[in-house]
């Protein structure tokens, strides 16, 4: 069918469009008018040519497709098949029943999706993730994306959906959620899912926030100081008439017990409190209700700053006092000694003190997302920081490559490796299926395992000698015992290395380790196993081949991944007890590299000296504190440490390379100090019966104790609802800004620590004001820097998970996705069949012909150029044949005859050079 069409252009022009249509397919023309040069390419074609009409058949096919190729040809067809995008959502929210319904639901999708169909899954909670791309053909079976479940970001998932569903397919969007939804509203999603025509449709997932009993806002003032009396109140929220028992905790103590009844809405209860405790204080209320249908909000927390001066944390081994926390506390200094086990080191536990001290601990009894937060706290916060000596501290501690690094002034690697004696390292690395499992950041487990081999390769040097082998249930040798002599391709064959699953075969590994070791010539040969300790299979020989290697001079470490309480990990023990070596357990992947570096510290560079070392006063000390003397006692262990530019050295050891004993610098907003020498212990030497001990240590505390300074700024936040208001008050006769304004960070206490920033605007005079929003139930310190000065304010939080609020919109959550279904034309699913996949809005798919019709015309033109070349004519041809047929009749064709005729007087002329 042919049909003619018109519409009026936005700029009130007329423009037309030939089609040609069939059922499916639809052809139009961008241009109508240059149908118009058909025209004069007629009479071009019919008075202008000089050869005989029945030659220019292809010449007038090509002026035809040149006057289509100017008209734009288009073809249009309709898209086969629809891409389905099912929207997951996977917050704390959700109910088992949800969680199935997903399950169920992802079942039916893949059963009835079919040939053309594509299917797409996002999974979503604070963050949305991709679990399967569309045209990925793999049955879905498990989420394989990390998913953070305190929150419910329904808006960004639904445009998550939009941008993998192509503008040339048919598209369309199933939401299952309970619709109680944080952040921007989803229907600013739905609306653009209305314009691209996709509809949204849902299943309805039955929530439990009929009858709740939730503790609301804590009304807490910012900051109080030490032991003033304050009054504060709880607001608890219900949804009926409950019955409750309330119960108040102050860091964790019980100050307050008993029994109320809640109307429906809105209630307080008020409390008195005193705190003596400098520092973050937490309260936390716990209600109690026999009818209370969600638990998740029973519990709420409110924190609040007690101003103060700040006391000394000692941690060591023991936990208890020794000689040098004699010495700190003869100064007067509120000290508080604890051993890693005993102590949370989260940011706001850190920040209740003004210096904290690791007195010869290492680094594998703390998680790696504690020591980040001890760096945060000093770099950020202004905390000061100090680490003494001893065969438990800097590289023999696993401090290398550990966040604590960087920020201590001396380097635990020597620069010179003249003297180093040589090395041979064999590690084996567990490659089962279990190292293939997310460690964070877009890195498997395995990435991190790699990157902790390739510590020790950096710490290698050309004399000593490497093997790497990774195992599952058979060993490959990935670099065969030899020399480092290319580092660099073999830092790129240790880190392709990946999981290839089923488990690790123990025995396996430890033999192929001996095979290579055994060509080995280095001064000292050591043996690394790196294993899952939940899956640590096939034990075999081992004590009787650890024994082997144990008289060869060979030592065997393991590193676990997981803790001791693994199923595997008493074997783990056992095997690195026979040879001769440590045990190392991460309960965090991102430890790994350090425990790599800190065991082949131990094993194969003397790091730590057991000999007498006389120690040498210089300047720097004199700038730190009053010290009213020329020499100090010689010690009988010393850290080998090595200056770092930019540090201060306050004492420095004889030896051969003048190593620091004694050093500091500030790090950012914090003083850091380090001494390379025990304090307390076996290698102390004379310093423990020195008279002068206790006051040398008093001094150093008093450097990295700041003194209490007037108040020139103050940072006070305030929190409405999620919205958080932060307010810097200053004085602007004292501090001009120059329209400089700082910004602020604040960071959560809890593991990834990743901060908020947010800028300071004037508000006022002498105020400058910004704002930030909190979306988790993690306390938030908050910081600022003006004038080189770091500003510290109160901490602020929320109650509990936000997941859990009661509010409008999580009463009445399945409205806002029947709103969304209703504005896109979708609806709900309530039973799912192959119609699932049909479309009511079928894409229409436009494809150009241009170059199809210029493929044509570059024929048709060399078709032209033949004919006239070769005298040829296509019909002069048939009409030979029939002639033929014809008995060679001597009738002429007149059209023949006119052509000979042409042809003649084109000759003549052309003879005559005329033409």
């Amino acid at each position: 069918m042919v049909q003619v069409v018109y519409f009026i252009s936005s700029n009130e022009c007329f423009d037309f469009q030939f089609i040609f249509r069939d059922e499916k397919r639809t052809m139009s023309f961008e241009n109508l008018y240059a149908f118009i040069l058909l025209i004069p390419s007629f009479y071009f074609w019919r008075y202008c040519c000089r050869y005989a009409r029945s030659k220019r058949i292809a010449l007038a096919l090509l002026l035809i497709c040149l006057c289509i190729i100017i008209a734009g040809p288009k073809l249009r067809l309709d898209s086969s098949g629809i891409d389905l995008v099912l929207i997951l959502d996977r917050s704390l929210s959700m109910s088992a029943e949800g969680s199935q319904l997903a399950k169920d639901t992802i079942s039916h999708l893949e059963e009835y999706k079919g040939k053309d169909n594509r299917l797409g899954i996002i999974t979503f909670g604070k963050n949305v993730a991709i679990e399967k791309m569309l045209g990925d053909l793999s049955i879905f079976e498990v989420y394989r994306k990390s998913i953070d479940p305190e929150s419910s970001n329904l808006n960004d998932a639904v445009l998550m959906g939009l941008s993998i569903i192509p503008e040339n397919r048919s598209g369309k969007i199933i939401v299952l959620s309970d619709g109680k939804y944080r952040g921007i509203n989803p229907s600013k999603a739905s609306s653009i899912s209305m314009m691209r025509n996709i509809p949204i449709y849902y299943r309805e997932v039955i929530g439990s926030f009929i009858e709740d009993l939730a503790v609301g806002n804590f009304n807490l003032p910012g900051s109080v100081s030490i032991g003033e009396e304050m009054q504060f109140s709880v607001n608890v929220n219900a949804t009926k008439i409950f019955k409750a028992t309330y119960i108040l905790k102050r860091n964790g103590k019980v100050i307050s017990k008993g029994d109320r009844d809640f109307i429906a809405g809105v209630n307080k209860l008020y409390f008195v409190d005193r705190n003596w405790n400098v520092g973050t204080t937490k309260y936390e209320l716990e209600l109690i209700a026999e009818d209370d249908s969600v638990l998740q909000n029973n519990i709420g927390r409110g924190v609040l700053l007690v101003k103060g001066k700040k006391g000394v944390l000692v941690i060591n081994q023991s936990g208890s006092d020794d000689d040098f926390i004699r010495a700190i506390k003869s100064a007067n200094f509120k000290v508080k000694v604890s051993s890693p086990e005993e102590i949370s080191l989260n940011l706001s536990q850190i920040l209740n003190y003004s210096t904290i001290i690791f007195e010869n601990v290492p680094a594998h009894l703390f998680l790696n997302s504690q020591l980040e937060a001890l760096k945060i706290a000093i770099k950020e916060f202004g905390l000061n920081f100090m680490m003494t000596g001893g065969r438990s501290s800097f590289g023999m501690g696993g401090y290398y490559l550990s966040p604590l690094d960087e920020i201590l002034p001396v380097d635990m690697i020597p620069k010179d490796d003249k003297k180093l004696a040589s090395s041979s390292i064999a590690i084996a690395l567990d490659r089962s299926g279990s190292m293939a499992a997310s460690a964070g950041g877009g890195r498997t487990k395995m990435d991190v395992a790699n990157i902790g081999a390739k510590s020790i390769l950096d710490l290698l040097t050309s004399k000593d000698e490497l093997s790497v082998i990774a195992v599952d249930s058979e060993p490959h040798v990935v670099i065969p015992m030899k020399k480092v002599i290319d580092r660099g391709a073999m830092q790129q064959e240790i880190l392709s290395i990946e999981s290839m699953g089923g488990g690790i075969y123990t025995y396996t590994a430890l033999e192929e380790c001996a095979r290579q070791i055994a060509k080995a010539g280095g001064a000292t040969r050591h043996i690394i196993i790196f294993a899952d300790a939940a899956d640590a299979e096939e034990p075999g020989e081992y004590i009787s081949l650890c024994g082997k290697l144990s008289a060869l001079g060979v030592t065997i470490s393991v590193i676990a991944l997981g803790s001791k309480t693994d199923y595997d990990a008493k074997f783990l023990i056992d095997l690195a007890k026979h040879g001769k070596g440590n045990i190392y357990f991460a309960k965090e992947v991102e430890s790994l590299p350090s425990l790599f570096a800190e065991d082949f510290i131990q094993h194969s560079r003397a790091s730590f000296v057991t000999e007498s070392t006389n120690l040498r006063v210089v300047g720097g000390l004199f700038k730190i504190g009053d010290f009213k003397l020329k020499e100090v006692p010689s010690i009988n262990g010393l850290n080998l440490n090595y200056n770092r530019e930019g540090a201060t050295n306050g004492l420095i050891a004889l030896t051969e390379y003048f190593n620091p004993a004694l050093s500091y610098w500030r790090a950012s907003a914090g003083k850091v100090m380090t001494l390379s020498f025990e304090v307390d212990g076996p290698y102390v030497g004379d310093w423990k019966s020195w008279q002068g001990y206790d006051n040398f240590i008093a001094n150093l505390i008093h450097w990295l104790t700041p003194k209490e300074d007037l108040l020139e700024y103050q940072l006070k936040a305030e929190r409405s609802g999620h919205d958080v208001k932060v307010n810097l008050y200053y004085d602007p006769e004292k501090v001009t800004l120059d329209g400089l304004y700082p910004n602020a960070f604040a960071y959560p206490d809890n593991k990834e620590l990743k901060p908020i920033q947010f800028p300071l605007y004037p508000k006022g005079f002498g105020v400058l004001e910004g704002h930030f929003s909190i979306d988790e139930g993690s306390v938030y310190q908050i910081v600022s820097s003006i004038k080189g000065k770091h500003v510290l304010g109160n901490p602020i939080s929320l109650p509990y998970s936000p997941e859990f609020e009661i509010n409008a919109n999580q009463l009445d959550g399945g409205a806002v996705i029947k709103k969304m279904a209703k504005k896109t034309k979708g609806d709900e699913i309530k039973i799912l069949n192959d119609d699932i996949f049909s479309s009511e809005n079928p894409v229409e798919i436009t494809k150009s012909l241009i170059n199809y019709f210029i493929l044509l015309a570059i024929f048709l033109f060399i078709c032209d150029i033949i004919g006239r070349r070769l005298d040829f004519s296509i019909f002069s041809y048939l009409k030979y044949t029939m002639k033929n047929k014809d008995l060679h009749t001597d009738v002429v064709d007149a059209d023949e005859m006119e052509e000979e005729e042409e042809g003649s007087l084109f000759d003549a002329l052309k003879k005559s050079k005329k033409f």
